[in-house]
């Protein structure tokens, strides 16, 4: 693996762990700061999406531009409204992540790279966890954000884990 690549992706996951112990620690304001951060980084990947369709990179980001810059501005607009869909929202990042980590393990298991088989049961986990918090979201928001935490610190520990002593 590149060394520049395992050096962001080593940062990542050390962000999650940072985030889930600040969620962790206190959900209340947890809330607002997601609410906002998840608002601004919206809006920027939208607008990104939307300048690569002037490029014509790809067929698609100017639906998904505006849809995602649209989001963003919601969450910075309402963010009250936001917090009360938060665990449906939460449930699909994990859905979405366990996803990923599912199809990196497959392609590990491709180039026949060690680990890749606690990466999968890692992301079969994960994906678990967000079908959970999607249909049953524990009736709180603070509940929720606690529970979330608690998984990212877990995802970005694993992470650090899997690129610290498997992707040397």
């Amino acid at each position: 693996m590149e060394r520049k690549v395992r050096t962001i992706q080593i940062l990542q996951a050390a962000g999650y762990v940072l985030l889930g112990i600040i969620l962790v620690w206190n959900p209340g304001m947890s809330v607002k700061i997601i609410c906002g951060g998840c608002g601004i980084g919206a809006v920027a990947y939208g607008l990104l999406h939307m300048l690569q369709s002037r490029r014509g990179m790809r067929k698609g980001e100017l639906v998904l531009g505006v849809v995602f810059a649209a989001l963003g501005a919601f969450c910075l607009i309402t963010p009250e409204t936001v917090v009360s869909f938060l665990p449906f929202l939460l449930g699909i990042v994990l859905i979405l992540d366990g996803i990923g980590k599912i199809q990196r393990a497959l392609d590990l298991r491709v180039l026949d790279l060690p680990g890749w088989v606690r990466l999968l049961i890692f992301g079969i986990l994960l994906l678990g966890l967000g079908i959970l918090l999607l249909f049953n979201p524990f009736g709180a928001v603070k509940m929720s954000m606690i529970f979330f935490g608690a998984c990212l610190i877990g995802d970005g520990a694993l992470d650090l884990l899997f690129l610290l002593l498997v992707c040397r």
